[in-house]
């Protein structure tokens, strides 16, 4: 049986979408801290997923 499993690294500049385009995807968001919300901006690494019927993909939020 093959693997499934997709895992999707998102790096880039400050303020181009990463961690919208997870939250669209999953409802994740991965910015936790009190300072990420009053910034605006992500200052940790998050993880989380999204499970579809044959497939996990995993994502990995980079700041």
């Amino acid at each position: 049986m093959p693997n499934n499993d997709i895992l999707v690294g998102l790096a880039g500049h400050i303020d181009h979408g990463k961690t919208s385009f997870i939250k669209a995807l999953n409802g994740f968001d991965g910015d936790e801290r009190e300072e990420e919300k009053q910034r605006g901006i992500t200052l940790d690494i998050s993880f989380s997923n999204l499970k579809l019927p044959n497939r996990n993909i995993a994502f990995i939020d980079v700041p």
